[in-house]
């Protein structure tokens, strides 16, 4: 069943917005029945939409950003509001943290935003409380563009104090959402939304995080879809930034300064473009590719999830990352459900 109209799409969001994967796989099987979807109520979503002058974002939309187009469960549907431009446009580094940000936590975040803005690249966050309201904030008075990511439907801002924010948002940038109109904040919808901020994204800060943060479930997402991970080092040993102390020994990146932000765009960019590359160089990046891809294969011969690989290979997760990916655009392993890892 191919889904074309406006009406079906947002059926389709009815129905899997909670487990877009599902819906997706059953997409492309060609096994969806719509018969069972919820028409009616997807009508009135249709005439609600086009009233509150939301735009409407599917997953087979030349507007669908390919960044998040790429990642292992993708949303089935956008729902914007404000000035929606092409994704691809301009770069864009999510920034989260903590919601009962420090003072140091808030004084990092207005440091590397506004820097970012200054250089046209575009912020990502999830318009919470702390951290995330505050990369919003300076992204504004920045002059720059920012992006909110919902864990509700959009038509419900939440916080609802943060509902001024997200109008002034849409001045420049706006905020989205996969979930249905009339979605609560359901606590199990937020880290759901995480993978979003971070699939939009093509490195994620990290700018303070406890052990029990949800800017952990943002980190994982980012690493397991290839993106670089930078987290800012403590000012000193408290439980505010136990966070970012995992992260940091689990091989992320420390963010000193932004100037390592614009080389990883500037790598990933020339990543692109590069032919040609000087004999000797090539021939060492060889030696190093044996090392390093054969006991990945081997580790594969059976399904592993990303923990796995890492505790027994003893790599870095951003290494492993940029490995697996190479491995995979080469056919030689898969993703598959779980999500695991395996050989081919």
């Amino acid at each position: 069943m191919i889904v074309s109209t406006p009406v079906e799409w947002l059926a389709l969001q009815r129905r899997f917005c909670s487990s877009p994967k599902k819906g997706l796989d059953l997409l492309r099987s060609g096994q969806l029945d719509i018969s069972t979807l919820p028409m009616a109520e997807a009508k009135k979503d249709w005439e609600q939409i086009q009233k509150m002058g939301l735009k409407l974002i599917t997953w087979s939309s030349e507007e669908y950003p390919s960044l998040l187009r790429e990642i292992y469960d993708p949303p089935l549907v956008l729902l914007s509001k404000g000035k929606w431009e092409r994704w691809e446009e301009r770069h864009w580094v999510g920034v989260v943290g903590a919601r009962k940000a420090t003072s140091f936590g808030k004084e990092k975040t207005k440091e590397f935003v506004t820097a970012l803005v200054k250089e046209g690249i575009g912020i990502v966050s999830g318009l919470a409380y702390g951290i995330d309201s505050e990369a919003h904030k300076t992204a504004l008075e920045a002059g720059g563009v920012t992006w909110g990511v919902l864990g509700t439907g959009p038509d419900l801002i939440y916080p609802t104090r943060h509902r001024l924010l997200a109008e002034k948002m849409c001045e420049q940038g706006g905020y989205l959402s996969e979930f249905a109109l009339g979605t609560p904040p359901y606590a199990k919808h937020f880290p759901q939304r995480n993978r979003i901020i971070s699939g939009l994204s093509s490195s994620v800060i990290i700018v303070e995080a406890t052990l029990r943060s949800g800017s952990l479930i943002s980190a994982r997402f980012a690493m397991e879809q290839g993106r670089e991970v930078f987290v800012v080092p403590p000012p000193r040993d408290e439980v505010a930034y136990e966070g970012n102390k995992k992260l940091l020994e689990d091989g992320a990146t420390p963010l000193e300064n932004v100037e390592q932000i614009l080389e990883v765009i500037q790598l990933q960019m020339s990543g692109l473009h590069e032919t040609n590359p000087p004999k000797k160089k090539e021939e060492k990046t060889k030696e190093q590719k044996i090392k390093i891809v054969s006991p990945i294969l081997d580790c594969l011969k059976k399904p592993r999830s990303l923990e796995t690989l890492v505790a027994e290979l003893h790599m870095p997760v951003p290494t492993l990352l940029v490995e697996l990916v190479k491995l995979e655009s080469q056919g030689l392993v898969k993703k598959i459900p779980g999500p695991l890892w395996q050989s081919l």
